[in-house]
């Protein structure tokens, strides 16, 4: 479940709270996420409040304390309709049809050029046909043999072009090995023996940094599995699921693409 949906269904699991009770990024860090920080905890709330004001009101003027949250009366219907897990996947399907859109939008518009050059090779061909029947009738069985060795030469040139350009599909395969945020160096992820490691220097990992993860590949149809698939990268264990796709894993830099957000995180090896 998504860790806002997480801090929504447990603001309301108790229909008989106090009228006074409310909550703070430190209770909701205490009895919810003991593993992130208190800026992590407030990130999540403000985004709440950013992505859908209706399901929480501010009552830090209140009781004089910042930050102070309640729940609204939408919030059960919003969890009842799925919540922001819902909103997640649904970006996630939507991000996945525009791909396969432009994948198509771009086939075509191949397809169309190489048409016109086609149309074009044609009409030269047929004029040079036509100067040579009435102009030089004594040699059309010379110039016909050239013809045709010259444009047999031709397709076997760009067939062997066609083979040489051909592109080598690499997929994408995690190593062990340590990478460090571009944006925060003391933020970082380690790939080790099938296990993917969130870490913060100073500060100690427990099993919440912990994940498993797994690479899926979906092909483009149209364009059959000689073109590199789209790949995503899936983050679980006991408490979370991150997903992600994959814009580029090199020596150099691994790039990911944060599904529910569209922002990019970006990471080089540690030297």
């Amino acid at each position: 479940m998504n860790k806002k949906d997480v801090i929504l269904k447990t603001m309301i699991s108790n229909p008989n709270r106090d009228s006074n009770t409310y909550f703070t990024p430190e209770s909701l860090k205490e009895h919810l996420f003991p593993n992130l920080n208190i800026d992590q905890v407030e990130f999540l709330i403000t985004e709440i409040i950013k992505e859908k004001p209706e399901l929480i009101k501010n009552v830090e003027k209140k009781f004089r304390t910042p930050l102070a949250i309640l729940p609204t009366g939408l919030v059960e219907s919003f969890l009842e309709k799925g919540g922001f897990t819902k909103i997640e996947n649904d970006q996630k399907k939507e991000l996945v049809k525009q791909l396969e859109r432009d994948a198509k939008n771009d086939k075509l518009l191949d397809l169309d050029l190489k048409l016109k050059s086609f149309e074009s090779k044609i009409g030269k061909k047929i004029i040079i046909a036509g100067f040579i029947i009435t102009f030089f009738s004594f040699l059309i069985t010379i110039l016909t043999l050239k013809f045709w060795n010259t444009d047999s030469n031709t397709i076997e040139q760009k067939d062997e072009t066609n083979f040489q350009e051909k592109p080598i599909i690499k997929l994408t395969e995690f190593k062990n090995g340590r990478w460090i945020s571009t944006t925060d160096s003391l933020a970082g992820i380690e790939i080790k023996n099938g296990k993917w490691i969130m870490f913060y220097k100073g500060m100690e990992i427990d099993s919440s940094d912990i994940y498993d993860f797994k690479i899926k590949r979906e092909y483009i149809t149209e364009l059959g599995t000689e073109h590199k698939p789209f790949e995503f990268l899936t983050l679980t264990n006991n408490s979370d699921t991150l997903d992600y796709s994959i814009l580029e894993c090199s020596d150099q830099l691994l790039s990911l693409s944060y599904i529910p957000r569209g922002n990019t995180l970006n990471y080089k090896p540690e030297k």
